[in-house]
């Protein structure tokens, strides 16, 4: 994304219901690639959990949710790159590790000691470093900003997994030969088969810790926040996304964080939103366009009090242009209802607008997921 864009609304359930949207068209548009490839670190949403009511469906780019697993990712004892180095040992160093465990005097001395194989032992200790770190890297892929991590990285990381996927694989299958693959090990793959699932794991041995080294230095390169603080990262979570979503009243967090400038303000539900409110996300340095999405037919701000809705509180922003006879852009195509429910609010309040229904409100279930909809608001 080129510009940095916030995207604010009136409410919870507005601002949520357009990340939600924008979310699933970036989801659909990695359907047919590889799910790892699949990034939202450009992504975030944040506000309060609760009234977000953040689900599964949505959580990816929940604020919160980025930093405890970025957090855990980069945890200086036991996060990626401990577990890079853990398995990039392991494979470079495991025939010296096997003999050290089968020669260990306190193991021999043991009443019920009995030495594991060769394979056996590769596959104990390869599959207790490969799970974290498969886990390491779908954080990676999936909640840095493409910014940070450079797409390099990314194509590494998502071919490092299909490596260490088919080494497991080939790992677990029953016709390895435990004494060919020992001495493939000890051989470094010098051997005179080249044939056999042996050769093929020494083959994806040697691109594994190829990745793998490559990966631990240029990810020790990132742009990170040198003091990896709960706070240090929702900072840089929000000085890195390049398109932010949270309610108009939320933003205002935005003015404490010292980051690039945003340069697009799209307010959704504008006509709901009080002027007031609106100026909290305009107010932002260097706005350079603002887009109002709305409708002033629909029901208005919520106020309360006589006094302030004398005194035209609850005008919104986008009304006011309107009345002022600013030009806008009218979307004559309606998605939400099945054209039996929309001929009545057509008809009624946009009697001289042509609005069109888009061909999914023919469908027979429209009116049930119309009804559905409503009832989820």
């Amino acid at each position: 994304m080129n510009r940095r864009t916030l995207v604010s609304a009136p409410t919870n359930v507005a601002i949520k219901e357009v990340a939600s949207r924008v979310l699933s068209i970036v989801r659909e548009s990695y359907h047919d690639g590889d799910a790892l490839m699949c990034n939202f670190g450009d992504m975030l949403l944040f506000g309060n959990h609760d009234r977000l009511n953040v689900g599964a469906d949505i959580q990816e780019i929940y604020l919160d949710y980025r930093v405890s697993k970025l957090l855990q990712c980069f945890n200086a004892l036991n996060g990626w790159k401990q577990c890079f180095l853990s398995m990039i040992d392991l494979l470079d160093n495991f025939v010296s590790h096997y003999y050290m465990f089968i020669e260990n005097p306190m193991r021999k001395e043991h009443a019920h000691f009995e030495p594991k194989s060769f394979l056996k032992f590769l596959e104990e200790r390869f599959l207790s470093i490969a799970s974290p770190l498969k886990e390491f890297v779908s954080i990676l892929c999936l909640h840095l900003p493409k910014s940070c991590i450079t797409e390099q990285n990314l194509e590494n990381l998502v071919s490092l997994i299909h490596n260490l996927e088919s080494f497991q694989d080939l790992l677990l299958k029953n016709n390895i030969d435990n004494k060919v693959l020992e001495e493939l090990f000890i051989s470094e793959g010098k051997h005179n088969s080249h044939e056999g699932a042996e050769f093929s794991l020494c083959q994806i041995r040697t691109d594994c810790l190829f990745l793998l080294r490559t990966l631990e230095v240029s990810l020790g390169n990132l742009s990170l926040p040198n003091d990896m603080t709960e706070e240090s990262v929702k900072i840089f979570c929000l000085q890195a996304s390049s398109l932010i979503f949270s309610t108009a009243s939320s933003s205002f967090i935005l003015h404490y964080i010292e980051m690039e400038p945003l340069d697009i303000l799209v307010i959704d539900e504008a006509a709901q939103l009080k002027e007031c409110e609106s100026v909290i996300p305009l107010l932002l340095p260097k706005i350079n366009h603002v887009i109002l999405v709305g409708d002033e037919l629909q029901l208005p701000a919520m106020v309360e009090s006589s006094v302030s809705f004398g005194a035209d509180f609850g005008r919104s922003l986008f009304a006011r242009l309107t009345t002022l006879g600013h030009p806008n852009h009218f979307l004559n195509i309606q998605y939400r209802m099945h054209p039996k429910i929309s001929s009545f609010p057509n008809s009624t309040f946009y009697p001289n607008d042509d609005i069109e229904n888009a061909p999914d409100t023919y469908t027979e279930n429209a009116t049930v997921r119309c009804i559905k909809l409503q009832l989820e608001s």
